[in-house]
């Protein structure tokens, strides 16, 4: 059984049976590029009375239709059987639609009668990874088919192409590994070999190492259709090269699975913006991001439009109307700024509007109540500068001391504390100066006589003064 996406129907994903599982997502094939699609969105599993075992595993639900059009949403963690002739979305609203087929007919290769006179023996294995044979002189011109892969062929009218999946996106492998693991592929085998150091596992359709199992690549299988003899013989074969000529920019990490759809069919995709640049690829909700990269391209001639284009051109193989793909600028706002000449600036884009902005001088009666207002605001009395005098010889010396817990115990400051607070005491009155700083963190409060603390105004000491002859 297999899965044919109703969108490119030459992507075809194959079905394996047995206990494991064929996981699809994001990756999958090159035109599943919504991130809303999970790498592994969902699992099938092919039952031994010929059913699928279908499992959500994304975030976002998937969606199958029966054939009578029964529609039914499975959010993650859901599951359901499907059959042939049913239809699975990989997003419930419809997005990246397969069909449920079966798998082409296999044909048995037609067995040759016994070759008394020729001998095959295994060659070694060429730079392609393909396996060789050898035969005697005396070899006839017809021989079996190669070990190992002498059950199965494809029909004379289709070819299968296997592909891997590189940095730079899905690469062909060569006719000879293709043959090789297609051959493996429908005689139903777990692995193939394609060169001394990788091999397919079938199972996963993974590429391994040899060395390092665990070292992978995806693969994947598509089926074309090989014109007859007839048809060749009237017509050639014609790639549908639909962006050939046509220049497109992804502002930032282009997806591979992008960059191979537009490449693979003609088109080039530029990591910087240039003038001969045909379409700017960007999501209607990260536009803001790159606002001045894509009025820049507009007015250099390009469209701006959604990646989606590039998906509805393949599926209708040509360059569609782009008017459903145009992804909007937002209108700048203006900015407005007096300047000295009392006009304004309006700015939109790079063009300027000067507008002159009127002034109005207010009556003169109300100038005058203004004015007065303003004469009228309480203004706090200038703060005189402390000026410590320098005691004499004949002045009485003056300590000040701060009572203990101990409420008959006072405790003197120090000197020059004591200096600095008679200072403050004597200069204009203590009415005018309230306080004096005694260190960082606490001060007297010469009008209550209380020694306080800055960060809690209710810790708070007696203080005295006290003249010495």
């Amino acid at each position: 059984m297999q899965l044919v996406s109703e969108v490119s129907p030459s992507d075809i994903i194959p079905l394996r049976g047995g206990d494991a599982a064929t996981f699809i997502g994001r990756s999958s094939l090159p035109n599943i590029t919504d991130k809303r699609c999970s790498r592994k969105q969902v699992s099938i599993n092919v039952l031994p009375n010929g059913k699928l075992s279908l499992k959500v595993l994304g975030v976002n639900p998937s969606s199958y239709t029966k054939p009578n059009g029964d529609f039914t949403v499975l959010a993650k963690g859901k599951e359901a059987t499907l059959e042939i002739d049913d239809r699975l979305c990989l997003l419930c609203d419809g997005s990246y639609p397969f069909k449920i087929t079966k798998a082409p007919e296999k044909t048995a290769y037609k067995s040759a009668p016994p070759l008394s006179s020729t001998s095959v023996t295994p060659a070694n294995k060429q730079t392609g990874g393909n396996q060789g044979f050898q035969q005697t002189p005396s070899a006839l011109s017809s021989c079996a088919a190669p070990p190992n892969h002498s059950t199965v062929q494809m029909p004379d009218t289709e070819k299968a192409n296997w592909y891997w999946l590189s940095d730079d996106g899905w690469k062909i492998y060569s006719d000879e590994q293709s043959d090789i693991i297609e051959s493996g592929f429908l005689a139903d085998e777990k692995k193939v070999d394609i060169d001394s150091e990788r091999f397919v596992d079938l199972v996963e359709s993974v590429q391994r190492r040899i060395d390092d199992p665990s070292k992978q690549r995806k693969v994947k299988r598509e089926v074309t259709a090989v014109p007859t003899s007839a048809q060749r013989s009237t017509s050639s074969v014609v790639v549908d090269k639909i962006f050939s000529g046509l220049a497109f920019h992804y502002p930032g990490e282009a997806p591979r699975a992008l960059i191979t759809s537009i490449e693979s069919r003609g088109g080039s995709l530029f990591r910087d913006w240039k003038p001969s640049v045909s379409y700017v690829l960007v999501e209607p909700s990260s536009s803001y991001k790159h606002t001045a990269l894509l009025r820049t391209a507009s007015r250099g001639g390009s469209k701006i439009v959604s990646p989606a284009f590039i998906d509805k051109c393949i599926a209708s193989n040509r360059v569609v109307e782009i008017s459903p793909f145009i992804v909007a600028l937002e209108a700048p706002k203006p900015v407005t700024s007096v300047t000295t000449s009392t006009t304004s600036t309006t700015a939109y884009g790079s063009a300027q509007i000067d507008e002159p902005i009127p002034r109005k001088r207010p009556p003169v009666d109300e100038q005058h109540d203004q004015q007065q207002a303003i004469d009228e605001i309480p203004r706090e009395p200038p703060r005189k500068t402390l000026q410590i005098p320098k005691p004499t010889a004949t002045t009485s010396k003056i300590v000040w001391s701060w009572r203990s817990d101990d409420p008959e115990t006072w405790i003197p400051y120090d000197p020059k504390i004591s200096t600095k607070i008679e200072a403050a005491y004597n200069t204009s009155g203590k009415d005018t100066i309230e306080r004096v700083m005694v260190d960082k963190t606490r001060y007297i409060d010469l009008r209550n006589l209380k020694q306080k603390h800055t960060n809690a105004p209710l810790l708070e000491r007696d203080v005295k003064r006290t003249a010495i002859d």
